[in-house]
């Protein structure tokens, strides 16, 4: 999995880092149950510069899986808020995902189960009425 960081009108600090990297392997874990290569595209901003107060730090991931991209954007007082928020919004979309994946596995086991099911008949050590009429 490769994870790309971005960030805009801030500096990216030792603590900041650690903090995502932190938060990237809970992501990382679900992630990896889905088949291929995956790509992370995480987006670190602050909105603007002359407000002291309100929601003006974001945080923006795009996952891109087999089959499907999960898209994230979140805002926050501060930076590590808006990861937190950007975190599980990401981790629900992936479990969601996951489920939704094993579900359909699932559906094609029974499915294929159901094709080759046999009788127990088949399998028996038991002689059958033509085995004794073939015999005599």
């Amino acid at each position: 999995m490769q994870i790309h960081i971005q960030t805009k009108e801030f500096e990216m600090t030792d603590a900041i880092q650690k903090y995502l990297d932190k938060k990237m392997k809970v992501i990382q874990k679900l992630v990896e149950y889905a088949p291929g290569k995956h790509e992370v595209w995480i987006e670190l901003l602050k909105t603007t510069q002359h407000h002291n107060k309100g929601k003006y730090f974001e945080s923006k991931i795009d996952i891109a899986l087999k089959k499907r991209t999960i898209h994230a954007q979140e805002r926050g007082e501060n930076i590590y808020e808006a990861i937190d928020k950007m975190e599980a919004r990401v981790v629900r979309e992936l479990k969601h995902y996951k489920d939704k994946y094993s579900a359909k596995e699932r559906r094609q086991a029974r499915k294929w189960k159901a094709l080759t099911h046999f009788s127990s008949a088949v399998f028996s050590k038991k002689k059958s009425w033509r085995n004794k009429d073939e015999g005599m």
